[in-house]
């Protein structure tokens, strides 16, 4: 496993890995498409309580892998007629 970010730049259509990444939180990631009037534009800074990396779950297995170690294991149930297995008898 890799600890990192993953981004999606927009321009290029490719995802960028990060494992070093500082987040500047009063300054937007994208600069806007159209300058907006100033008196509109009201900046929204909410507190980001941190997380533990350890609070995540685990990466799910790639489709190919889930089948590779079953964690459940299934048993097809007897019928009523079957529910005793036949006894074999000696000749």
């Amino acid at each position: 496993n890799q600890k990192g970010y993953k981004c999606f730049d927009l321009l290029t259509k490719k995802d960028i890995i990060s494992a070093d990444v500082t987040f500047f939180e009063s300054r937007p990631y994208y600069s806007p498409s159209s300058p907006s009037p100033s008196g509109m534009h009201v900046p929204i800074l909410l507190p980001i309580p941190p997380v533990s990396l350890e609070s995540f779950p685990p990466s799910q297995p790639k489709s190919h892998e889930r089948f590779l170690d079953p964690q459940l294991v299934y048993f097809r149930r007897l019928g009523p007629s079957l529910s005793h297995p036949p006894t074999s008898s000696q000749e």
